[in-house]
């Protein structure tokens, strides 16, 4: 096998090899950013439940808001998508923020 033969092999070979490391990194990244995602929205969600002060207030809130603009028609309907709307947003957002790291004066 001549030099320029082999030269080509050896490239193509660190190409693919780049490109597989490559697609593996976004895919474990993708899934950490996942992961992530539904972790804050369980959190969210525990927080905003039916029945708790914070969701009763937001959803008066915004029924009060809605009421305005729809005449009152579907209101709470409108405040309870709205709600689950801001919960997404919310926790797609924290699932792409890098995670706090400790500070060794709280261990």
């Amino acid at each position: 096998m001549r030099a320029k033969e082999a030269s080509d092999q050896v490239s193509g070979i660190i190409n693919f090899a780049r490109n597989v490391g490559g697609s593996v990194f976004i895919s474990v990244t993708g899934a950490l950013v996942t992961n992530r995602s539904l972790f804050h929205q369980a959190r969210l969600v525990h927080d905003l439940q039916p029945g708790t002060s914070a969701y009763a207030n937001r959803l008066a809130t915004l029924t009060t808001a809605y009421g305005g603009v729809s005449g009152g028609q579907g209101a709470a309907a409108m405040a309870r998508g709205e709600i689950y709307r801001q919960i997404m947003r919310a926790s797609a957002k924290l699932g792409h923020s890098a995670p706090r790291e400790r500070s060794i004066a709280a261990e």
